[in-house]
């Protein structure tokens, strides 16, 4: 089955093998629960590939790095002392990018879509990204990155929440969902038992496979997933800003004004996760107080060090003056409150 798809994929995009990316194979496919699973995702692809098939341009295939952790690097890496560990979903696991002609990309990864590294997207998101669907103007101009359109608020500002029973980061998310209710005071965050079975939209928080959130409200329940051993309540606070519709800032359209982005350092599977989104698609912005196009200060922003970089001692992106971006996840910014209050409430004043 994995061999016939591998081979669809080169009839798709008319791509060589090396175009396509080498496929390892780490896990035995002959054991039925992983044959299956394996069958399934396959299934899974071929209907993205069939159903966007006068949209895409080209497909990549690739398995991801064996997932190291910023920290452990820091030793080695004077640089990244001071950066942080980059959210991802799925790491160490085979993915497919599928990149469409309108520009934007996909990863995607068992029975689900990526987009930025982190960000599970829904069919209706997808639709958009390809250009199938355009997403409705509501006439709005955001300063920060963040999803243009009503439908992905929360209802008067109230996000409810709960815990799968065995996820252990409970004071992290608590002190992540303070930290923005500080920021945005017109947020209300609650806390539901383990057990609430109730229809309304909450956020489950899990420990799945990496971190990761959906864009936006999604209607009933979504997840939120930290990776257990590396997440933090700063990477918490990065992943509520998904969940409240916030894209990464260094993706924003005023990119190419604010940045210097190094490709040719850049992992080819990562590049992707560093491209601007298409204004026309999903955002608008404003510029902040100070003239800067971007905030740097934003707990959505990438670092110039990390570990997407083929030379962990080059940047990836520089700001235009060259000076280095220190990603933080210790705080909320200022700029990504005002952003939010914008989109919420429609004026930046408290």
């Amino acid at each position: 089955m994995f061999c016939v798809w591998v081979s669809l994929l080169l009839i798709f995009t008319g791509c060589s093998s090396d175009e396509i990316g080498e496929v390892k194979q780490k896990k035995d496919l002959t054991t039925p629960q992983y044959s299956a699973l394996a069958e399934q995702a396959d299934s899974y692809l071929s209907k993205i590939i069939d159903k966007y098939k006068n949209e895409i341009d080209t497909i990549y295939n690739y398995e991801e790095d064996m997932y190291v952790s910023q920290r452990s690097k820091s030793e080695n890496i004077d640089r990244t002392k001071k950066n942080i560990d980059i959210e991802m979903a799925f790491p160490s696991q085979r993915k497919t990018e599928v990149l469409f002609k309108t520009g934007e990309s996909i990863d995607v990864c068992d029975t689900f879509c990526i987009y930025q590294g982190d960000i599970v997207l829904s069919d209706r998101e997808i639709d958009i990204l390809a250009g199938v669907s355009s997403i409705e103007e509501e006439g709005i101009q955001l300063r920060g990155a963040l999803l243009n359109y009503s439908k992905y608020k929360w209802k008067d500002g109230i996000i409810r929440y709960q815990f799968q029973p065995n996820f252990t980061l409970r004071a992290e998310v608590r002190e992540a969902t303070q930290e923005w209710k500080r920021v945005c005071p017109f947020l209300t965050f609650v806390e539901l038992p383990d057990n609430d079975k109730s229809k309304v939209d909450k956020i489950l928080f899990f420990h799945g496979k990496g971190s990761y959130s959906n864009l936006g409200r999604q209607g009933g329940t979504q997840k939120i997933s930290l990776d257990r051993e590396y997440a933090t309540a700063g990477t918490a606070m990065h992943e509520i800003g998904h969940a409240l519709g916030m894209i990464h800032e260094h993706c924003r359209y005023l990119q190419d004004v604010a940045l210097t982005i190094y490709w040719d350092n850049i992992k080819r599977k990562r590049r992707k996760n560093y491209r601007k989104v298409k204004g026309h698609i999903l955002i608008g912005f404003i510029t902040e107080p100070m003239g800067s196009p971007l905030d740097f200060n934003s707990v959505m922003m990438y670092p110039s060090y990390s570990s997407d970089a083929i030379d962990p001692y080059k940047p990836v992106m520089l700001k235009k003056d060259g000076e280095e971006i220190i990603a933080q996840r210790d705080y909320v910014s200022s700029g990504d409150a005002s952003t939010i209050q914008l989109f919420y409430k429609g004026s930046i004043f408290f």
